[in-house]
């Protein structure tokens, strides 16, 4: 398929940074290799074939993505973790039932599968800053609570345990001391992941101490029904203290409400705020990825946009692309940090980038990824 083809299919938006031109020159090559740990589907004729996960490499010369490496898991896949040997962790959707330890190439080194367990995976993983263990988050269906578990990178065993502060804990992070950072998504489920009694919905965002579960402090926004989700470190300038992104899904039960309703709030180590009152994602965000100004890119799948949040204009968000079911977002690092953003959509990539032209590359047909994909250390 040709890139005006790719164009006429997402129905691209180019705003500042996109190319426009159909057969334009190709995209210079970021500083070292860029592969990317991926989960996704097979689809044939809309309907889901197999679930996978593997490795994706972006062809800058000839403008497309490759994948380079695929193996099938049990169910989807969601969130990926990169590990200090060039290899990387995968864990099951929610209510999840397994875990996998990959090599660079794809190739599993270890499946745990806890079918018999009483808790649920909720479908993100960290790895410790030694790269010794692994902290996934975790639902008791019995009760609802939180958990993160302990676990063993080589046996992924849990060694220790202890609760969130909430319930349905979704993305977790490490901050500069070694601390986790949670956030808990609020909302109750019933079997087959329904949610319910959403009057009763507790986001927030909790900092605990891996050595023993001490809970360091705990974060909620006046707005109840904003379920604090997925996160990332901005890339901070000289002489500014970093700043965590959490993107929301906004769960009123009025549509304009949702339509409204803003992406993104801010954690500063003190105080969770809400930086602009209007996200222009239709209430729902992806994933999000730090840019080199400081702020944040932010995917909606619902709303088919990648918005920009800057710090230079904090009161404000705004489109740089329409891409259908715009998803996963990945800074690539190369050059100047957090300079150039990798995404995903239904039908291709995009490249943006604040130094130069952006553009697209074209994809592998009947692949779609998931919410997430994470660059892959050098080994």
């Amino acid at each position: 398929m040709q890139k005006r083809d790719f164009l006429a299919l997402v129905g691209m938006s180019l705003g500042w940074g996109w190319s426009a031109t159909a057969g334009a020159a190709a995209l210079s090559e970021p500083t070292g290799k860029v592969a990317l740990a991926t989960a996704g589907a097979n689809i044939v004729d809309g309907q889901v074939q197999a679930y996978w996960v593997g490795v994706m490499q972006p062809d800058w010369s000839a403008q497309r993505m490759l994948r380079t490496a695929v193996v099938p898991v049990p169910s989807r896949a969601h969130g990926l973790a990169a590990l200090p040997d060039g290899g990387f962790v995968a864990v099951a959707n929610r209510p999840g039932r397994w875990l996998a330890r990959l090599d660079a190439q794809a190739q599993v080194q270890n499946l745990l599968t806890t079918h018999d367990a009483v808790r649920t995976f909720e479908g993100h993983v960290v790895v410790s800053a030694d790269g010794q263990w692994l902290y996934t988050t975790e639902t008791d269906p019995r009760t609802g609570q939180g958990w993160v578990s302990v676990r063993d990178v080589r046996s992924l065993q849990t060694v220790s345990e202890f609760r969130t502060g909430g319930s349905e804990p979704h993305q977790l992070l490490l901050d500069a001391t070694g601390s986790l950072v949670v956030a808990n998504g609020g909302v109750l489920r019933a079997p087959g992941d329904r949610k319910i009694e959403l009057h009763r919905m507790d986001s927030s965002l909790v900092r605990i101490r891996p050595e023993n579960g001490e809970r360091l402090g705990q974060w909620r926004l006046a707005d109840r029904r904003l379920g604090l989700r997925h996160m990332a470190w901005n890339t901070p300038l000289p002489g500014q203290a970093p700043l965590l992104g959490i993107v929301m899904q906004n769960e009123h039960e009025d549509a304009l409400q949702r339509r409204q309703s803003p992406l993104l709030a801010l954690w500063d180590g003190t105080q969770l705020q809400l930086p602009a009152a209007q996200g222009l994602g239709d209430g729902y965000a992806g994933d999000i990825a730090p840019t080199r100004d400081g702020g944040f890119l932010i995917s909606s799948q619902r709303a088919g946009v990648v918005v920009q949040w800057s710090p230079q204009q904090p009161e404000t968000t705004r489109v740089v692309a329409q891409l259908k079911e715009a998803g996963a977002l990945v800074a690539l690092q190369g050059g100047v940090p957090g300079s150039d953003v990798l995404m995903s959509s239904l039908n291709t990539a995009g490249r943006w980038s604040m130094q130069e032209p952006g553009g697209l590359l074209a994809w592998p047909q009947g692949v779609q990824v998931d919410n997430h994909w994470v660059r892959l250390a050098q080994s």
